[in-house]
C-alpha cells in the first residue's frame, strides 16, 4: 500500500471524525467550539481534496493492461467516480460554508459533503471476490440508500424535504450515473480517463 493511499485513508476518517464531534456540539449548544472546528475543517479539506487529486492522478497513470472492453470501461469508470467523488464533495462543502449562517441548509449540506464520499468507501468492499454481485451496481445502489436517509428522516421529522436535500440529492444521483455510467461507455470518457497511456 502506498504512503498517498495511508494519507488519504486516514485524512478521509479524521473527515469523519470532525463531522462527529461538530453534529456532537451542536447538538450540546457548543456553537463557540464548532465555529473554531468548522475554521480548522478547512485545512483537513484542502489536505483531503488534494490527497484525492493525488489518488486521482496515481490511477490515470496506470491505464489497464487489456483488450478486454468490460475491464477498461470498469476501470474508467473507477476513474471518472474518483473525479465525480472530488466534484460533489467540494461543491457540497463550500456550498455548506456559504450557507452557514442558515443552520437547517447548512447541517443538510454538510451531510451531502459526508454522503458524497460513501461511494469510495463501498467500492473497496464492493469489488472484493466474496462479493455475489456487480461492484458498480453495489456501489451505486448502497450510495442510494444513504442518500435517501436523510431525505425519510426529514419526512418523518418535519413532514416536508429540505430544498438542500431535494435539489442536491437529485443532482448528485444524476451526476453519479452521468459520471461512472454513461461517460465511461464513450470513447472520449476513456480517452480522458488515461490521458498518459501510450
Amino acid at each position: 500500500m502506498s504512503i498517498d493511499l495511508v494519507i488519504h485513508a486516514s485524512v478521509f476518517l479524521l473527515w469523519y471524525l470532525l463531522f462527529y464531534a461538530q453534529s456532537v456540539l451542536i447538538s450540546n449548544a457548543q456553537y463557540s467550539l464548532h465555529k473554531k472546528l468548522g475554521y480548522a475543517s478547512l485545512g483537513l479539506t484542502s489536505i483531503l481534496v488534494i490527497s484525492g487529486l493525488m489518488l486521482l492522478l496515481g490511477v490515470m497513470a496506470s491505464p489497464p493492461n487489456t483488450n478486454d472492453i468490460g475491464t477498461i470501461i470498469a476501470r474508467t469508470s473507477y476513474v471518472w467516480a474518483i473525479v465525480h467523488t472530488l466534484i460533489s464533495f467540494t461543491a457540497f462543502y463550500v456550498l455548506a460554508i456559504v450557507f452557514r449562517q442558515r443552520p437547517q441548509a447548512h447541517k443538510r449540506l454538510m451531510m451531502l459533503a459526508s454522503l458524497s464520499m460513501m461511494p469510495a468507501t463501498i467500492t473497496r468492499v464492493a469489488y472484493l471476490p466474496m462479493v455475489p454481485i456487480d461492484g458498480t451496481a453495489l456501489t451505486i445502489l448502497s450510495s442510494y440508500v444513504l442518500l435517501l436517509t436523510p431525505v425519510v428522516i426529514d419526512l418523518v421529522n418535519n413532514k416536508r424535504v429540505h430544498p438542500a436535500l431535494i435539489y442536491g440529492t437529485s443532482i448528485f444521483v444524476v451526476s453519479q450515473i452521468l459520471f461512472t455510467v454513461a461517460i465511461p461507455s464513450t470513447e472520449l470518457g476513456r480517452t480522458m480517463a488515461f490521458p498518459f497511456a501510450g
